[in-house]
């Protein structure tokens, strides 16, 4: 997906991470960051046993991001009706 690297961020940075995640935890001054531009142009997720469900991510890189920063993405979840073929599409967070 582009790759992790770890990055060292000063005090107001590490302050302003701990402060947006809200989890009372203590600042921490090593942050994890997409390393370089995602290898793919889309992520199709298939569940196990789902055969006509899947979700898609069309902006890999803002997902990878959102994931490194403990939020959420946005997807689309896709479902085909097995007896006339149709597909839905809805957007929905990850």
């Amino acid at each position: 997906m582009g790759g992790v690297e770890s990055v060292i961020v000063g005090d107001a940075m590490a302050r302003s991470d701990a402060a947006q995640r809200g989890d009372g935890a203590a600042a921490s001054k090593l942050r994890a960051q997409r390393g370089g531009e995602p290898t793919f142009d889309a992520v199709v997720e298939v569940r196990r046993g789902e055969l006509h469900a899947w979700r898609v991510v069309l902006d890999v890189a803002a997902a990878v991001d959102a994931v490194l920063q403990g939020r959420q993405y946005e997807a689309q979840e896709r479902r085909r009706d097995p007896a006339t073929g149709a597909v839905t599409v809805a957007s929905c967070l990850a």
